[in-house]
């Protein structure tokens, strides 16, 4: 009886720790797939563009033809090194952008305007203006040989985020406005917020004259509002 009593007694035992064992790994578990749900995906089956360059300008202008020859009225290309090919997608179909990642935001802003604000159309002499915050833009956009390839206006550079105009004497389809550069990886900072608006002349004259980053964003109260981003940044 000594010795059944002794068995049954160790296979009870062994009996719970199976049973715990079993519980802690199916918790485990279930804990790993909760967190890769929660992770921020690309969504592929909206992918449109891969491609392979190196520099600034031909890294930009391939996203503008990715845009333009595509259905969606903005886009965005990230890079995470330059040894990666970068990879475009719907910017409808991302929903944050990437801490420390090289990104490249382009936008439609003819169809925009066009679906939007079609007056503008025939308009001369009125400015796009692009407003980001945390500024995110790359400073060699303000190169000579930039300014010339893309005829980009002036970009002013605050703590707080970027403003830039640039002058429209005729609106022709293929014009584009973007924000670009590497995305802040800061704990303080997690919003990115992207606005475009259309101002007169005289406005964006008023605007690049600004001294800071909150005088310049209150020239735009009661401007037309063309398009806006909101996204959070996931560290």
């Amino acid at each position: 009886m000594d010795k059944n009593k002794k068995f049954f007694i160790i296979a009870g035992v062994l009996l719970v720790f199976l049973v715990v064992f079993l519980g802690v790994n199916e918790y485990q578990k279930q804990q790993k797939e909760l967190s890769k749900e929660e992770l921020p995906a690309r969504d592929f089956s909206k992918l449109v563009y891969f491609y392979d360059e190196g520099e600034l300008a031909n890294f930009m202008n391939n996203t503008f033809k990715v845009l333009l020859e595509s259905q969606f009225n903005a886009v965005i290309c990230e890079l995470e090194s330059k040894e990666v090919e970068p990879a475009c997608y719907a910017l409808e179909s991302i929903n944050g952008l990437l801490a420390d990642q090289y990104t490249h935001i382009a936008v439609k802003v003819y169809n925009l305007i066009q679906e939007r604000f079609p007056n503008y159309l025939e308009e001369k002499n009125f400015a796009i203006c692009d407003v980001s915050s945390p500024s995110i833009n790359e400073h060699l956009l303000d190169s000579q040989l930039m300014a010339d390839t893309f005829g980009l206006g002036q970009h002013l550079y605050f703590p707080e985020g970027t403003i830039s105009c640039n002058l429209i004497d005729e609106l022709k389809p293929e014009a584009v406005s973007f924000f670009i550069g590497r995305v802040p990886n800061s704990e303080q900072l997690n919003q990115y917020t992207a606005k475009i608006y259309l101002v007169n002349s005289e406005t964006a004259d008023q605007v690049m004259k600004a001294k800071n980053f909150e005088e310049g964003v209150k020239f735009f109260n009661n401007q037309p509002l063309l398009w806006e981003l909101n996204f959070p940044i996931d560290h």
